[in-house]
């Protein structure tokens, strides 16, 4: 039996023909979320265009729906910020993404569902930002039971954030120092084509949609910026290379401790 969509969202919305979504990496900007539909927690810190994100958890090896599998969703608000890592300049890439922690206990833009029985979950959030090395995503963990089998990005089309980012909340000084071309995650998943969204406006906001095929018998682990992923980016890719300081060091001596 159907669950009813509160969002809109409907099964034949969604592809079934899709591949295994990349894994990626995790980020520095995750932290376990609450489990709710509405991300945006009504806190004013999570401005931006409302964003009502729907997703099919697809089971690779069956075919079919995931009944019970659980979805994180995490993303930055219109200025570039991700709750609990309120300290760090959006504008500006982080000197030591794999030692950051929270500093709040904030937690806006994060949650949690758990898929249906037509594999379904479904979130209002806000259409993210750009940040420094960034263009505008959306991070996913999919769990069965305690595993977590896959953690991924999904990224959005150009021109609706092009269109978005002239809007008020959007409005920075700097400017976007990233596109989809030398996004740094969308080389290392191999500009993945099933990790775009489907996005169109709805309402004052835009409605988003997509597939997540996974293997249930993967498991994904956190996987630090470490010199083996550093060194196969390009220069023009790792553009983070030229704008921190010390970065080229900090990776030196990772490499010199063997990490």
């Amino acid at each position: 039996m159907s669950t009813p969509s509160q969002l809109g969202f409907s099964p034949d919305l969604f592809d079934t023909d899709v591949p295994v979504l990349t894994e990626c990496i995790e980020g520095p900007y995750y932290t376990e979320p609450p489990v709710r539909k509405d991300i945006r927690a009504n806190d004013p810190s999570a401005m931006g265009a409302r964003l009502d994100i729907g997703f099919l958890l697809m089971n690779a090896k069956t075919g079919v729906p995931e009944v019970g599998a659980k979805l994180d969703i995490w993303n930055c608000n219109a200025q570039g910020m991700y709750s609990g890592f309120e300290y760090v300049d959006p504008d500006e890439p982080p000197n030591n993404p794999g030692d950051m922690r929270p500093q709040s206990d904030a937690r806006w833009l994060r949650g949690r569902q758990i898929a249906g029985p037509d594999g379904l979950v479904e979130f209002t959030g806000v259409y993210p930002s750009w940040y420094s090395t960034r263009v505008p995503h959306v991070h996913v963990k999919v769990w069965l039971g305690e595993n977590c089998v896959l953690t991924s990005q999904f990224f959005f089309p150009n021109e609706m954030t092009e269109t978005l980012l002239k809007v008020k909340d959007y409005a920075r000084t700097a400017s976007p120092d990233a596109d989809m071309d030398s996004d740094f995650v969308r080389y290392m998943m191999g500009y993945d084509g099933g990790a775009m969204l489907h996005v169109e406006p709805s309402g004052d906001g835009y409605r988003a949609w997509a597939t997540i095929a996974f293997d249930p018998d993967a498991r994904s682990e956190f996987k630090p910026m470490t010199r083996d992923i550093w060194e196969d980016i390009p220069t023009d890719v790792g553009i983070w290379r030229s704008k921190v300081p010390g970065i080229a060091e900090h990776y030196a001596d990772m490499k010199r401790r063997g990490k």
